[in-house]
Parts: C-alpha cells; structure tokens; sequence
C-alpha cells in the first residue's frame, strides 16, 4: 500500500535539492555551537573567586585543620 507512495516522495524530495547540488550546513555563531560548554565554565569560574574572596576574609589560623586538632587536645575523656 505505502510502497507505491514511498518511491515517489523521495524522488521529489531529490528533485528539489537538484541533481548535484547539496545543501549547505547552516553557519552558527559561537555562542550557538559553545553555549552548553560555556554555561558550566561560568559558574565554576564564580565559585572560584567566590571562595578565594572568602579566603582573604577569614583570618590566618597557621596550617588548615589547626582548629580541630585544638579542640580533640582540649578534650578530656573520664
């Protein structure tokens, strides 16, 4: 039943385009093409500065972790 049908349309669709031109791929800008790469680069790019402004804002304890070290000596087991 579809058969006949089938032969037909493709043909037509082949006629369209003519016999060897080929269409082109349409030019995207590069936003379009990068878009889902740049997105993810943004926000980890914010966290960064984010935390090392908040770095900067703390004050220096000497090494990382110092303050639990601190606080298991301060602790007395009975």
């Amino acid at each position: 039943m579809y058969g006949s049908r089938t032969p037909a349309f493709t043909e037509e669709v082949v006629g369209e385009l003519g016999e060897g031109e080929e269409e082109k791929p349409l030019e995207r800008s590069f936003w379009a093409k990068y878009w889902m790469y740049l997105i993810p680069l943004g926000f980890i790019l914010m966290n960064a500065m984010t935390q090392a402004t908040n770095m900067a804002d703390e004050p220096g304890t000497g090494q990382p972790g110092s303050q639990t070290q601190q606080a298991v000596a301060g602790l007395t087991i009975k």
